[in-house]
């Protein structure tokens, strides 16, 4: 009966390592935008599972992400000015005219920027892992793919 059971479980076996069942990779790469690195921002990978992995790009304009699986990808990048959370940040006031710790609300359009939607420095299509044209086929182990952006 074993040995029965090894010449059935045996080659099944080795289909599946042969195919690559269950195997994952790892996609790194440089992420430019008119020919520079970007120094930060980061990378969003859809994978063949259907699951968005993220990773973040370093200052030299790299990134990693890990756990990938093997098959086709969808991939986005987003920069956003780093000031957009400053700008999104409610205004704290004290003094004269009401109590301590209040909320300023600023107008649309104040100095600063204030009212200001779009922070992307980069073309914000990029941002769309639908609409981005970026992608690559992912193998099993460390797959590199640049990130050129015009």
């Amino acid at each position: 009966m074993w040995m029965r059971w090894m010449k059935l479980a045996l080659p099944v076996a080795a289909v599946a390592l042969v195919s690559g069942c269950g195997d994952s990779g790892e996609l790194t790469g440089t992420v430019r935008y008119r020919d520079r690195p970007l120094s930060f921002g980061t990378v969003q990978v859809r994978g063949s599972d259907g699951v968005i992995r993220t990773g973040p790009i370093a200052a030299d304009g790299t990134y990693t992400i890990a756990g990938l699986p093997s098959g086709a990808t969808a991939v986005s990048v987003t920069c956003r000015d780093p000031r957009e959370l400053e700008q999104r940040r409610p205004k704290r006031t004290s003094g004269k005219g009401g109590p301590e710790g209040r909320i300023a609300q600023q107008p649309a359009g104040a100095a600063g920027g204030a009212g200001r939607t779009d922070f992307s420095l980069i073309p914000v299509v990029y941002s769309d892992l639908d609409r981005s044209g970026l992608g690559t086929t992912l193998r099993s182990g460390v797959n590199r793919y640049d990130v050129d952006l015009k």
